[in-house]
């Protein structure tokens, strides 16, 4: 590094030194304090003993401090004893003289401008929106999130993480402790040579160095740990490390201060530039996983594929082998040394899967991937196909069948480890593995967990992540950093109730706050057969969520299940259309991906991320509410409903016009309303003139659609109808990369915006040119079928300015529109490729105003719920006759009579002919479907 400046002050007794260099951060150091402006908000604030250096290395949490210098000052009082540091946002006051190290509430504070608050060392944060912990094992409902409540032990197992942001303005993250990574090809952790301090330690604050002793003292001096022979006696380690690095107070400080104000996203987004991008999950991850703790033998995996999915035209993209997958007892019961645990094991149930690439490669070629749990805590164990191998490595005599012990701590035996153990295992053809740990939190080297460092490994291992493709594990939250590797998060095994369910939406959001980490769940909890109802509304949520899993304990004696086919129809088909629904959401929630890679902004978002200033965003009664990427609000259902399955649930919508995606109804912000939703229905609301972004499922496979580029896409516009917004435009955009590699670090990705203009009688929608380098599987051109929610029947639809005719038959293969009367929409298919590289504008053209109220209604709703009655009456059959009910089946059928003249007068008579309707149901004498059907109806308006 080429240093182009350096200045030198006399303040007193102490020199303040100005250092800047090309490539380098802009750094004050004063005495034993040095300060790094980062960015414009946020401050490193550093203190070391008298002769010690200061810290430049990488941390589990921090790697990278190389910034472009930001605009600030520099200055210091006229009596010298204050030196001032000021950006665009800041205000940094340090007070010089004895006091001076370390940092504490009488030398140092910072201001934050926006909110004109100061902070001070041992300040408490009190409006912090909190972070993730490492798990949910065993929960039932909502468990403690905050970090400062919690003693010593929690927070060792539970790796509590507060958030990056607070209602307080400012946030500050000690990094004091944390272990150091080394500069080498595969970082490792940078390990201290013992001296007088650590080898002085209290028994609880030893780790385990060597376990099992092996080498004794020579082993121990050589890793750098302190050595006590006696401590075996004590059952205490031999070889030992401290718990954590030195942080007394004449020790090290190191903290992190983000003086963001409420500007959520710019703090989340500047984490990101010194912790390092959350890299991008391979596509296939955003569609459906099955999993099962249950003994599946190929033959029973295949059917369940077969037999289950693809007769049921159920999605599935990864499909979850359970610990069974490894031997367990290899034939009969073996007597390792000194036990043997069936929990851990890294060779094939050739019992079960006796050929298990053929197996991996039929999986493969219908597009499903595949992931195997492994729980590795226990060591390589004396039944393991590489025990022999491991042990010799590990100067084991295998004769002894004792167990090689589990030190991933250890870069050789790491090494050894992914290469001996796990290799041959991926070999067969796995994907990636889903790192089940849960074997004790002891620390496994100062500072480090070994949730951290066991996803850090399965992640990074160069062996097997060398190549192109994008490093992926299923696992627990591990702490701070852990969002740079490729992770879908596993919260354990959740209990089934509605309680976990409710918490559950606000859990997964609030991970956000930490990196942007993707957490997945059991869908359906682990333990317990979820009514048909919690399921049914379990899986919706799953549907918006980060990652629709669904998981339980097929092998407690009461049978549980989580295949929706089991369950009874009506169920089976909400939660059908539900994994559909998913299946299609592909190409919106890869899209929204990108906010993950760029920015730091996770999948699911607060909805405090965007309205910070509105008081609803953080009410505790509407935390189960989030924004699903940038253009999606969703509040999932998380209460049981009534008898007839009819729940209550409350919405806040902010500033703006919202449209009810399942009912195409309109919303006004910021508004907040209590309503009924029935089963089939999924609280989910969109920005007039967004246009979703999503497979065409009528040209997609239901099996292994998400790992695909697509062919043809699907184009949900929902216009201004019905509102005051027009004329208007907005602008959505699709990102796409081939799903698989990591090619898109380097630009291989592309993206489409898609222009929606509307005015009182035409829409345009205009696909424009991929911006972007592409990439090699890029379509030079495509299919789409474009489909525009809640208006009139066009009188004229132009593709590029030549005509598209109407058709009837929506199988038609050449470009035509039609028209679905109950849910209002048109649907234009363009199944002529248009070419990704020129501009596709659509015009519709319409003989009635698009502000006509009449769109603005929930009319397909109410034609719906016409529909149910009609089926429950005609269940009654002797009791009721058709004739009883003539307005029902008229309305029940509104949508059918629409054509371009007359549906404005159909529109028109509805609202009359539902009244009538009712006044019919409740002339009928009483039953309990008359009932159901009352109760459905007077739910429209509840």
């Amino acid at each position: 590094t080429q240093m182009i400046g350096e200045q030198c002050w006399r303040l007193g007794r102490f020199f303040l030194l100005l250092v800047f260099a090309r490539g380098e951060p802009f750094v004050l150091i004063v005495a034993q304090a040095r300060f790094t402006v980062l960015t414009p908000q946020l401050l490193r604030c550093e203190v070391v003993p008298v002769g010690d250096t200061f810290r430049d290395a990488a941390t589990l949490a921090v790697v990278n401090r190389l910034l472009p210098v930001p605009r600030f000052t520099s200055s210091y009082s006229s009596d010298k004893t204050t030196l001032r540091i000021e950006t665009d946002y800041l205000l940094v006051q340090y007070v010089l003289g004895s006091d001076a190290r370390p940092f504490n509430e009488s030398n140092l504070n910072i201001t934050v401008k926006a909110l004109s608050t100061t902070w001070k060392p041992g300040d408490k944060p009190t409006g912090n929106l909190l972070g993730t912990i490492r798990t949910l094992d065993k929960v039932r409902g909502p468990t403690n999130l905050d970090c400062n409540s919690m003693t010593k032990n929690e927070l060792a197992d539970s790796h509590c993480t507060m958030g990056l942001i607070s209602r307080d303005g400012w946030t500050l993250v000690d990094d004091s402790s944390n272990a150091v990574l080394d500069n080498s090809s595969w970082p490792w952790i940078v390990k201290q040579a013992a001296n007088s301090a650590t080898c002085s330690l209290a028994n609880d604050e030893k780790i385990d160095c060597n376990p099992k002793d092996f080498g004794g003292k020579a082993k121990c001096e050589e890793l750098g740990c302190c050595y006590s022979a006696s401590s075996s006696e004590l059952r205490t380690p031999s070889c030992f490390y401290p718990r954590t690095l030195e942080t007394e107070a004449t020790a090290v400080q190191d903290w992190y201060f983000f003086g963001h104000g409420h500007d959520y996203l710019q703090a989340l987004y500047e984490f990101t530039l010194i912790s390092g991008q959350h890299p991008l999950p391979p596509r296939y991850t955003y569609g459906s996983q099955y999993s099962k703790w249950f003994a599946f033998s190929e033959v029973d995996e295949r059917a369940l594929v077969e037999q289950g999915f693809v007769e049921h035209r159920v999605p599935l993209d990864v499909l979850v082998l359970d610990m069974d997958w490894h031997t367990l007892y290899r034939y009969e019961k073996t007597y390792c040394h000194p036990h043997l645990d069936s929990w851990t094991g890294f060779s094939w149930n050739t019992n079960l899967f006796a050929d298990p690439t053929r197996f991996m490669t039929w999986l493969h070629k219908k597009g499903i991937r595949v992931t195997l749990n492994n729980h590795p805590a226990r060591g390589v164990q004396c039944v393991e196909d590489s025990y022999e191998a491991m042990a010799a490595f590990w100067n084991i005599d295998p004769k002894t069948n004792e167990t090689v012990p589990y030190v991933l701590q250890d870069k050789d035996w790491a090494t050894a480890f992914m290469q001996l153990v796990l290799e041959p295992v991926q070999q067969s053809g796995i994907d990636y593995w889903w790192v089940d740990y849960q074997q004790g939190e002891d620390l496994i080297a100062p500072s480090v967990n070994p949730t951290w460092w066991v996803n850090y490994v399965f992640s990074t291992d160069p062996n097997w992540w060398s190549g192109d493709n994008r490093p992926l594990l299923m696992a627990r939250w591990g702490g701070l950093g852990n969002h740079r590797f490729g992770q879908i998060g596993f919260s354990g095994d959740v209990k089934t109730a509605w309680e976990s369910l409710a918490f559950q939406p606000y859990f997964t959001t609030t991970a956000s706050n930490v990196g942007g980490f993707l957490w997945s769940h059991d869908t359906g909890g682990f333990d317990g057969n979820p009514s048909a109802e919690l399921y049914t509304r379990w899986i919706q949520w799953s549907t918006f969520s980060p990652t629709l899993r669904i998981h339980c304990n097929g092998k407690n004696p009461l049978h549980y299940h989580r295949d929706i086919w089991l369950f009874p129809y009506e169920n089976f088909l909400i939660m059908r259309e539900a994994f559909q629904l998913r299946e299609s959401l592909v190409p919106y929630i890869a899209s929204a991906a990108y906010d993950l890679y760029f920015k730091g902004v996770g999948l699911l978002r607060p909805m405090y991320y965007y309205w910070p200033e509105a008081e609803e965003a953080y009410r505790s009664d509407l935390q189960h509410e989030y924004m699903f990427g940038p253009e999606m609000l969703v509040a999932p259902v998380v209460t049981q409903g009534d008898n007839h399955t009819v729940a209550q649930s409350t919405v806040w919508l902010p500033q703006g016009t919202w449209v009810e995606w399942f009912s195409g109804r309109k919303y006004s912000g910021p508004t907040t309303f209590t309503k009924s939703f029935f089963l089939d229905e999924i609280p989910v609301y969109v920005p007039v003139g967004t246009a979703l972004s999503m497979l065409d499922m009528s040209k997609a496979p239901l099996i292994g659609a998400a790992q695909q580029v697509p062919q043809s896409v699907k184009l949900m516009v929902f216009p201004p109808s019905g509102c005051g917004d027009l004329p208007m435009q907005r602008t959505s955009y699709y990102y796409d990369d081939d799903g698989l590699t990591t090619a898109y670090e380097n630009g291989a990705w592309s993206r489409t915006a898609v222009d929606v203009k509307a005015d009182h009688t035409s829409v345009v929608v205009t696909i424009n040119p991929y911006e972007g380098e592409g990439f090699a599987q890029m379509p030079t051109s495509r299919t789409y079928l474009i489909q525009l929610i809640s208006v009139w029947p066009p009188s004229a639809v132009t593709v590029n300015n030549v005509v598209v005719p109407f058709t009837d038959d929506d199988t038609d293969s050449s470009n035509v529109w039609y028209f679905t009367g109950n849910s209002l929409s048109v649907t234009v298919a363009i199944n002529t490729p248009m070419p990704t590289s020129k501009p596709t504008t659509v015009v519709l053209t319409f003989g009635s105003d698009l502000q006509s109220a009449l769109l603005a209604t929930d009319f397909q709703r109410r034609v719906k719920v016409l529909q149910k009655c009609k089926d429950v009456l005609d269940s009654m059959w002797g009791t009721y006759y058709p004739d009883d009910y003539p307005s029902l089946l008229a309305g029940s059928q509104a949508g059918l009579s629409m054509t371009v003249e007359t549906a404005f007068s159909v529109m028109s008579a509805f609202g009359q002919q539902f009244t009538q309707a009712k006044q019919e149901v409740q002339a009928l004498a009483d039953s309990e479907a008359k009932t159901h059907c009352l109760a459905l109806l007077n739910a429209l308006d509840a």
